[in-house]
Order: C-alpha cells, then sequence, then structure tokens
C-alpha cells in the first residue's frame, strides 16, 4: 500500500514460447525466469499482493511457494502466441475480483527481469503522486531518434519516415525521443478497465537505463541479458 492506495502485482508466464522454447525456465543466477519478477515485487515496500498466471501448472506450484498467489490455470485459449495479454488481465481481474479489493496494479513480466524492486516502488511513487495521471509506462531514449526507415515493397528500397537527413543532422540537434520499454508497466484498475491498455488518456512514464530494456524473446536475447546480470553485480560491488 502507498498512501493509502491497494496495489497489486501480476507476473504472467505461458509455458511455451513460439521462439526460445522453455524460455520462462530457463536459468539466470540459478533461477528460472519466472520466478526473478516475483523475488523482485516480494521486496517491493508498496505491493500488497502478488500474483502469477500461467497456463503451467509446475511453474504454479512453485510461484506459489515463493509468496505468490496462484489458484487457477490460465484457460487455453489465453495460452496461444496469438492471445492478447489484454484479454488474460481482464479474465484475471475478473476471477480474483480485482477492481473490488485493490486501486492499483502493475504487470512485471519474466522476459525483463533486470527490473528490481527500486524501480518498482519509484515508479509506484510517480504514478500515485500524480493526481492527473491514471497509468505509466516505463520509456527509454530511443538510439538514433527520427532516423526511423519504412521499407518499399515494389522497389525494396528505405525511405525515412520523416524528412531529415542522417548525413546533414547532427544527432546532438534532434529533438529527444523516447520509447516505451518492457521493464515495467502499472494502472489504476478501474481506467485499466475501460482502455484495455497501459497506454491511456493521461499516462506518465517512468525512465530507465539502456541496461533495463533488454526483453527476452530469443537466444541471443538471453545471453545478452545473462552477461548484463554480471555486469550489474560488479557495478553494484564496486559501488
Amino acid at each position: 500500500m502507498y498512501k493509502t492506495k491497494k496495489i497489486c502485482c501480476i507476473v504472467p508466464a505461458r509455458k511455451n514460447s513460439s521462439e526460445l522454447k522453455n524460455k520462462n525456465f530457463r536459468k539466470i543466477n540459478n533461477i528460472p525466469l519466472f520466478l526473478h519478477s516475483i523475488k523482485e515485487a516480494k521486496k517491493s515496500k508498496f505491493i500488497d499482493r502478488i500474483y502469477f498466471n500461467s497456463d503451467s501448472k509446475y511453474m504454479l506450484g512453485i510461484a506459489k511457494k515463493s509468496g505468490a498467489t496462484a489458484d487457477f490455470v490460465r484457460p487455453k485459449n489465453l495460452s496461444s502466441n496469438t492471445a492478447k495479454i489484454s484479454d488474460v488481465i481482464m479474465h484475471h481481474f475478473k476471477y480474483y475480483k480485482i477492481k473490488d479489493n485493490f486501486d492499483y496494479f502493475i504487470l512485471l513480466e519474466p522476459t525483463s527481469p533486470l527490473t528490481t524492486h527500486k524501480d518498482i516502488d519509484s515508479a509506484i511513487k510517480i504514478l500515485v503522486k500524480n493526481k492527473k495521471a491514471s497509468s505509466l509506462v516505463s520509456i527509454t531514449s530511443k538510439l538514433t531518434p527520427n532516423f526511423e526507415m519504412k521499407i518499399k515493397k515494389k522497389t525494396k528500397l528505405l525511405q525515412p519516415q520523416k524528412k531529415i537527413s542522417m548525413y546533414k543532422t547532427r544527432r546532438q540537434d534532434l529533438n529527444k525521443e523516447y520509447s516505451v520499454c518492457g521493464t515495467l508497466y502499472i494502472s489504476d484498475v478501474s481506467s485499466y478497465i475501460k482502455y484495455k491498455n497501459f497506454v491511456q488518456k493521461n499516462t506518465t512514464y517512468y525512465k530507465v537505463d539502456k541496461l533495463k530494456t533488454f526483453e527476452i524473446d530469443d537466444l541471443i536475447d538471453f545471453k545478452i541479458v545473462k552477461e548484463l546480470f554480471k555486469i550489474r553485480k560488479k557495478i553494484e560491488k564496486n559501488r
């Protein structure tokens, strides 16, 4: 709880992965990927309850032993590669009567294991203190602002999305742009039910550095994040 607002956390994880087999079971620092989010959520000063949502009975059992509430197996129609996370969340809300019991909820995805409890608590403070905002997403500075390109289907040539030359314009002179990243997402429960999205009419942000922007989709991502954990450990040790 923060400033009288009750807050829950939802950690969703499927047993199957299209690009990296057994992704959520793979270990970083001897901990399965899906447990990193639960571990950090437990350290949060403001989260009142942690929910784990999965179609895997095995993962649900481990999550329960780790302190998460995991009382049902996600239905098959919400466990496919094409299932929308918004549908998974709405089903979860209905099952646990989230609207009746919590003011805010935070979504932590196992594919972003570099998220820490400090990120969680800092982001919660930002959103709850902002009386105009109903949701919060994590963002990071874009590496190549204003240089987005699209591919012309017929000619297979690249075309700039905006009329700006990357050869005549210094990066320092460009307006800074940001991308939404998967570090964390938070929303007022009622607002999420209305929009079924974290990007709403009044959405604020939590800015993160490049280190936390890596999300695990394939084997290369997994190896990079594994190395980043080692780097972070060395940085923390030398502080």
